[in-house]
């Protein structure tokens, strides 16, 4: 046995002695003519992108915080405004839906002072309407200047309140009319509405306004008939009060549209839009359609 092992170990060192190792190949040096070299531009771009990646971090951050505080601001104005609906027969919820310049004008004017926004003072021996001290100074005044930075960014912010308060009075008139619940949810910053016009629009009784159409569940989703915006809420009401709606380019909601003009040419594209996907006509549909042409007949 010892003369074997013997044997085999010196066969190995036969072997290792026929097959002796290559030394491996000296690699080459990288080089670069010092007429190409930018050294400094290159640690500068890194140390540019990294403060522009931590940027852009704190940029989402801070966008994400301003959206959570929109559906704050959209929310407490829309509950306010229901509020004042129901305990001010007054105010005609409907005029939220309104083509008339004098009715809204009266419902925005009732709507500010509601808000605190805006209040009556004695100029000269007249009661005039005008912004509350507490907010007047984010609007422009008499003391401004017209073409001013200051003055534009104040015009601009009144236009966008006037905006928002008009969407939040479309939203409110669906709560007011509609029996739907809605409170603000604290975890989310934005409103739970629920109900049977909640459960008929969005294929739930309970859903946030949170413009998520798919709401997660642990590992399961549901996917919403439609998304849950305070735009989606003003729609629930907006054919009732003769208004129709239409897509949005930037809103990804349908916005209320209630110019008459406007409703008739939009909903006559919708009807040739629908007929022209008509391979062949049921008995239903051509008694609609028969309607509609006996209709448009006794107007033209």
């Amino acid at each position: 046995m010892a003369k074997q092992a013997t044997a085999k170990k010196e066969t190995g060192k036969a072997k290792a002695a026929k097959a002796p190792k290559e030394p491996k190949a000296a690699q080459a040096l990288v080089v670069v003519k010092s007429g190409a070299m930018s050294t400094d531009v290159g640690p500068a771009v890194v140390m540019g992108l990294a403060k522009t990646y931590e940027q852009e971090e704190k940029a989402n951050e801070m966008l994400n915080q301003v959206k959570g505080k929109r559906y704050d601001l959209l929310s407490n104005t829309t509950l306010a405004i229901a509020k004042a609906f129901k305990a001010d027969d007054t105010i005609s919820a409907a005029s939220a839906f309104s083509a008339d310049k004098k009715e809204v004008q009266k419902l925005n004017d009732q709507l500010l002072i509601a808000l605190g926004i805006r209040e009556y003072a004695d100029v000269k021996g007249k009661q005039k309407l005008v912004y509350s001290k507490t907010v007047s100074r984010y609007f422009p005044g008499p003391k401004d200047e017209k073409g001013k930075p200051e003055t534009v960014r104040k015009a601009t912010l009144r236009s966008n309140v006037i905006h928002m308060i008009k969407k939040c009075a479309q939203a409110a008139v669906t709560i007011h009319e509609k029996g739907v619940k809605a409170s603000m949810d604290p975890e989310s910053g934005t409103l739970r509405i629920s109900g049977p016009e909640v459960q008929k629009t969005f294929g739930a009784s309970e859903v946030l306004l949170n413009e998520k159409q798919t709401v997660q569940h642990g590992e399961t989703a549901t996917q919403l008939s439609e998304r849950p915006s305070f735009q989606a809420l003003a729609n629930m009401s907006a054919a009732d009060h003769g208004a129709t709606t239409k897509q949005g380019s930037s809103d990804r909601t349908n916005k209320v549209v209630t110019d008459p003009e406007a409703v008739i040419e939009q909903l006559c594209k919708q009807l040739i839009n629908a007929i022209s996907k008509i391979k062949e006509v049921t008995d239903r549909q051509r008694t609609a359609l028969t309607s509609v042409g006996s209709a448009i007949d006794a107007v033209l």
